[in-house]
């Protein structure tokens, strides 16, 4: 039940939904830190350019940055191929690191970046 309330407001970017949802239940980003979830709300708001959303989360959970999806794509990777800059100057500054993680494909977050604007001239 909690985790399809947090993807739809993940999905919808409402930041109420989200702060309500963590006033329930205070330990419910930590549930994605040690689950098995193949995405986070974080890669959920950072592809879908939910700024305000992102940025809640991150003042709460900086560690979630750095966690990966199923194709071992991190929220920075899906902000950038979406072209969310906003999103990604906020996932760098907490994580840095993250610039340097390959995706299932080897794909580093700038290579991603690369592709995306490659498909748009094209």
């Amino acid at each position: 039940m909690e985790i399809r309330r947090i993807h739809e407001a993940s999905v919808e970017g409402s930041l109420t939904s989200l702060l309500n949802l963590l006033q329930e239940a205070a330990l419910f980003l930590d549930r994605f830190m040690v689950g098995c979830y193949s995405e986070t709300p974080l890669h959920i708001a950072s592809m879908l350019g939910h700024s305000d959303f992102v940025q809640e989360i991150l003042n709460r959970k900086p560690e979630l940055a750095g966690e990966l999806d199923f194709r071992q794509s991190s929220p920075l990777h899906l902000a950038t191929a979406k072209g969310y800059l906003e999103i990604v100057k906020k996932l760098v500054s907490i994580n840095p690191e993250m610039c340097f993680a390959r995706d299932i494909d080897g794909r580093s977050p700038l290579c991603t970046l690369q592709m995306s604007r490659a498909m748009l001239i094209s």
